[in-house]
C-alpha cells in the first residue's frame, strides 16, 4: 500500500517539475512591457553607435532571464541595404546598473 502511494506521489512531483519553467531559463514577456522597451531602445542606440547599417522595423518576441541582473532576449526585424531579416539581441542589465549590449546576430 505504501509503495503505491509513493509511486503516485513521485509521478505527480515529476509531472509538476516537467511543466514548470526551468530555473534560469528565459520567460516570454509582452513586447510592449516598459522594461522590454527600455532595453530595446538602449539596444537600437548601441547598434547605431557600433556603425551597423541596420534599420529597426519591429520587435517580434521578448524574453527575460533572471541572472545576477536581467538578460533581455529580443527577436527583432531589421532592414539592411540588402534584405530584411530577424536578429536576436541580448541586453544585460545588472541590478541597479546600466544596460550592456551583449549580442546582436541574425536568427
Amino acid at each position: 500500500m505504501n509503495s503505491k502511494f509513493l509511486l503516485v506521489a513521485c509521478i505527480l512531483l515529476l509531472a509538476g517539475v516537467a511543466t514548470a519553467n526551468l530555473l534560469g531559463g528565459y520567460t516570454p514577456q509582452p513586447t510592449e512591457d516598459n522594461d522590454v522597451q527600455r532595453a530595446l531602445n538602449f539596444a537600437i542606440r548601441a547598434i547605431v553607435e557600433e556603425g551597423h547599417p541596420h534599420k529597426f522595423v519591429s520587435i517580434d518576441e521578448a524574453y527575460t532571464q533572471v541572472v545576477n541582473g536581467i538578460n533581455y532576449r529580443l527577436v527583432c526585424t531589421f532592414r539592411t541595404p540588402h534584405n530584411v531579416a530577424q536578429h536576436e539581441i541580448i541586453v544585460y542589465e545588472p541590478f541597479g546598473g546600466e544596460h550592456t549590449l551583449t549580442s546582436f546576430k541574425p536568427v
